[in-house]
């Protein structure tokens, strides 16, 4: 019980972490209008830039369907979006890495951004910025504190029992897909994991499952998001879904090979591969993502270089 309890306490501080840095960062972005806007190249590397500040890839691809629904972004432009908060999702995992990969560094790191957090936050006209770096110093706290609390249960009969079972390809990509879909968050999932990894009692044969599913289910809000979306907006969505499943194919056969995960894995082997996953899906599925048209948000699409008139249901749009 006082296990559970710990684990509780550091998933709610690091979650309010996670909650505290993304609504100021994302305050920060709209004073300067920066969020609403996609430009039509460049798509990929903003939405990854502005998933890696909010540590939420759920609030750019939410927003890059409803974009695409309002006929502001071609699909192309929010399927580029949406690739690059799946590769932004993944500093979540690398900036949670400091403090197994430098125990001292992080400490510092600690101690410095509480100091500036709150000399920010304190200064006349710099409070976003300070709340900001106080979600950063929560979150990475947060996760100090799982792992603490966690380490006790990677020497029980039960984990080592689960963990086992995750080792079967199926049923480790559906614990992983449920359990983020639940969470609807694919960041937590994943520190999550890396806490349960530095105990040194999860195998990478139950980790590559785990991590495949976890990124099929982080499209859950995406898809419940699309549902009062039109055509466009249900097709970026389901745009995501598709990203991910895609990867999750490619990768797929990494299970088939025993001999390499039957290692223990590590909070910095899970960050490669996380990373990895999503560039690889990124090269694959984005270059058939179509380049040539734009939609109503009703789903009808107009030609290429065409300019618009009235949009469906009296909205205007943009000329090309």
């Amino acid at each position: 019980m006082e296990v559970l309890t710990g684990i509780l306490c550091a998933l709610a501080l690091f979650l309010f972490g996670m909650s505290l840095l993304g609504e100021s960062l994302q305050a920060m972005f709209e004073k300067g209008g920066a969020l609403h806007t996609l430009p039509k190249r460049g798509g990929f590397l903003l939405g990854a830039g502005v998933t890696a500040l909010l540590q939420s890839s759920s609030a750019t691809t939410v927003l890059a369907v409803s974009l695409c629904d309002s006929g502001l972004l071609s699909f192309s432009q929010a399927s580029a979006a949406i690739a690059g908060a799946n590769v932004g999702t993944t500093s979540t995992a690398w900036l949670l890495c400091l403090g197994w990969s430098v125990p001292d560094g992080e400490q510092v790191v600690l101690a410095l951004l509480a100091v500036a957090g709150l000399g920010l936050y304190l200064a006349s006209g710099h409070r976003t910025a300070g709340a900001a770096l106080t979600g950063l110093f929560l979150l990475l706290s947060g996760m100090r504190s799982l792992v603490a609390a966690a380490a006790p249960i990677g020497d029980t009969a039960l984990f080592l029992r689960l963990a086992s079972l995750a080792e079967h390809p199926a049923a480790g990509f559906l614990a992983g897909a449920a359990f983020t879909g639940v969470l609807q968050s694919s960041s937590v999932s994943v520190g999550m994991l890396q806490a349960l990894a530095a105990g040194g009692t999860l195998r990478r044969a139950a980790a590559v499952p785990l991590l495949l599913g976890i990124n099929v289910g982080t499209c859950s809000t995406t898809l419940l998001s699309a549902l009062s979306c039109g055509g466009a907006g249900r097709r970026a969505a389901a745009f995501h879904l598709r990203f991910n499943l895609v990867g999750a194919v490619l990768w797929t056969p990494l299970c088939l090979l025993r001999g390499l995960l039957a290692a223990p894995v590590t909070p910095v082997e899970i960050a490669v591969f996380h990373t990895l996953f999503n560039l690889t899906a990124s090269a694959v599925v984005l270059p058939t993502a179509g380049t040539c048209h734009k939609f109503h948000p009703d789903g009808s699409q107009f030609p290429a270089g065409r300019k618009k008139g009235r949009a469906v249901q009296g909205v205007k749009s943009k000329a090309e």
